[in-house]
């Protein structure tokens, strides 16, 4: 019983996959035209080497200012994370499942 299920499922997505089916265009595509030189692109090649990570993290802009990341360097003891988590519990300021 199941493997008639499975082979009718199969032989209907090969079916369908067919009918979805484009003709193939087989005309050349235009020429790729390039409208910078080699010159520029090795200049802002060598720009965003210079400029490091932070130009990728700020999408690719190579003036935008990236905001500064401050770490708080904080080490609270067990006794104190423990108190911190009950007290938030208390206060219903859990956060819930998948909202971190």
């Amino acid at each position: 019983m199941q493997v008639t299920r499975i082979l009718a499922a199969a032989v209907l997505s090969v079916a369908a996959a067919g009918v979805m089916a484009q003709e193939i265009d087989r005309s050349s595509p235009a020429p790729f035209v390039s409208q910078r030189t080699r010159a520029a692109v090795e200049a802002e090649a060598q720009n965003a080497r210079v400029a490091g990570p932070s130009h990728w993290a700020s999408g690719g802009e190579l003036n935008a200012a990236t905001p500064a990341v401050v770490v708080e360097s904080r080490v609270a003891t067990r006794q104190e994370v423990k108190a911190e988590l009950a007290s938030a519990r208390a206060a219903h300021q859990l956060p819930r499942n998948g909202e971190i």
